[in-house]
C-alpha cells in the first residue's frame, strides 16, 4: 500500500455502486477518510462502508440529493463535523435519461439532468471552494463525458448538463489557482448497470468505436481519479482528461 493518499478527506458523490464506489474502495485503501455520498441506493452505501472499514479505513455515509443545495449543505457540514477538513470533492454523481429524438425530448428530463448533473456539481464545488482556499489546499475532480466534446448520441439535456462541467472547471481552476486543483474526467463508455441494460446491438455499435473494442471498467476510471486527487498531479488543472479507450480518437 502507497498512501498517496494518507491523512486526506474525500468526498465522493454518487459512490454506492459504479465508479464511484471503486473510488471510494481505492481512495480508502490509499489513506484517504471516505464520505461515501449516495442518494438512492443505501444498501450499496452500507456494502462499501463495510468493506472499507472491515480493511481498517475510516468512512462517512451520507444520504444528499445533491440537486437540492440544502442537501448538498448538510454534506459538507456532517463531513466537516467529523473529519474537520475536506482535501478531495469528486463530483461522481449522475443522472441519465434514456436517448430520444429531439422532438420528444420535454423540459422534465432538462430540469432532472441540469438539476443533477450540473447544479449538483455547482453546489459541491460552491461549498468545497471556500472550505479548500481557507486550507489552501485541495483537488476537485468533476466527471464528465465524451458526449459533451462530440454532440454524439441522442440524449440532448445530458450532454449540455455534461458540458458544462467542462466550463465549471476551467473557471474554478482560475479562482482557487495556485493552491486548489480543479480538473474533470470525460468518460467514455463504462461497465455499469446502465451499459448492462443495453441492446447487444448497441453495446456492439459502441464497442466497435473504441480503439479496444471494450468498454472501460470502473477502476479503470477510478485509478484516474486517484491520480487527479493525489500529489501526483500536481501541477495539472483547469483539465479534462478523457478516458475512453480511444473512442474520442476514431468516431465522428
Amino acid at each position: 500500500m502507497s498512501e498517496r493518499l494518507k491523512q486526506k478527506v474525500a468526498i465522493i458523490t454518487g459512490s454506492s455502486s459504479g465508479i464511484g464506489a471503486s473510488a471510494a474502495r481505492i481512495f480508502a485503501r490509499e489513506g484517504a477518510s471516505v464520505v461515501v455520498g449516495y442518494n438512492r441506493t443505501e444498501e450499496g452505501a452500507k456494502r462499501i462502508i463495510g468493506e472499507i472499514e472491515s480493511s481498517g479505513g475510516h468512512a462517512l455515509m451520507v444520504r444528499a440529493n445533491i440537486g437540492e443545495e440544502n442537501e448538498v449543505r448538510i454534506l459538507f457540514e456532517k463531513t466537516l463535523n467529523e473529519f474537520g477538513r475536506v482535501d478531495i470533492l469528486v463530483n461522481n454523481a449522475g443522472t441519465h435519461t434514456i436517448p430520444l429524438d429531439y422532438h420528444e425530448i420535454d423540459d422534465k428530463m432538462w430540469e432532472e439532468n441540469l438539476n443533477v448533473n450540473l447544479m449538483g456539481a455547482w453546489y459541491c464545488i460552491r461549498y468545497c471552494a471556500d472550505i479548500m482556499r481557507k486550507q489552501q489546499s485541495g483537488s476537485i475532480i468533476n466527471v464528465s463525458s465524451i458526449t459533451n466534446l462530440m454532440g454524439l448520441g441522442a440524449n440532448l439535456p445530458y450532454a449540455c448538463a455534461k458540458a458544462g462541467q467542462v466550463v465549471l472547471t476551467k473557471y474554478f481552476a482560475r479562482i482557487l489557482a495556485p493552491f486548489v486543483k480543479v480538473n474533470c474526467i470525460g468518460c467514455g463508455v463504462v461497465e455499469t448497470r446502465l451499459s448492462q441494460q443495453m441492446s447487444n446491438d448497441r453495446r456492439k455499435f459502441l464497442t466497435d468505436l473504441t480503439l479496444f473494442k471494450r468498454f472501460g471498467e470502473p477502476e479503470e476510471i477510478a485509478n484516474v481519479m486517484l491520480f487527479l486527487a493525489s500529489d501526483e498531479s500536481s501541477y495539472i488543472t483547469g483539465q479534462t482528461l478523457i478516458v475512453d479507450g480511444g473512442e474520442f480518437t476514431i468516431s465522428p
